[in-house]
């Protein structure tokens, strides 16, 4: 009976040794996964990044979702994805979202935007046909922003559009049958 009790404490003292050693482990692997995880996003980005560059606008967007979704992101960088996420919708024809998602953020952070992402943000409301509102945006970048203003194809979208907006509406003419042939 002695036996069989030492050999029952030696293998609890097992269990426990165990025991103590896997919760060690555990406790020293969950910074290593966040860490991973925070070291993901800028890899993530750059991988949509290059989909958009080869024009694999779908797999961008599905990336750019996935950094989306992430926990680790904060407000800045959530524009930033953002911004290049409504980008790559415009160039998918996706573009009541692009609309939704350029508008959040150039009422958080007009900063977020560049040159080229101005220019789809005014093409997305062109192709919208809500030309009054593309005026106004392509308007409130070069007033508001130097770098906008020596961006020639955002400047041509603004002046076809106000040329478009001055244009005298279309009127119908009756003309009458000429009486000679």
């Amino acid at each position: 009976a002695k036996k069989c009790i030492y050999t029952i404490i030696r293998d609890m003292k097992k269990i426990l040794h165990q025991t103590v050693l896997l919760a060690i482990c555990a406790f020293l692997t969950i910074p290593a996964i966040h860490a991973k995880e925070k070291y993901d996003l800028p890899t993530r980005e750059k991988m949509a990044d290059s989909y958009v560059t080869m024009q694999q606008f779908t797999e961008a967007e599905n990336e750019y979702l996935a950094i989306l979704g992430s926990k680790a992101i904060d407000l800045l960088t959530y524009d930033r994805i953002n911004i290049k996420l409504a980008s790559t919708l415009y160039n998918t024809r996706k573009y009541k979202e692009a609309e939704k998602r350029f508008n959040a953020v150039m009422v958080r952070n007009i900063a977020a935007f560049n040159p080229q992402f101005a220019c789809d943000f005014v093409s997305t409301l062109i192709r919208l046909q809500k030309l009054q509102r593309a005026t106004e945006v392509a308007g409130h970048f070069n007033k508001h922003s130097a770098s906008y203003r020596g961006y020639k194809p955002l400047q041509n979208l603004v002046e076809g559009l106000k040329q478009n907006s001055t244009t005298p509406a279309m009127t119908t003419i009756a003309v009458n049958a000429a009486s000679f042939n």
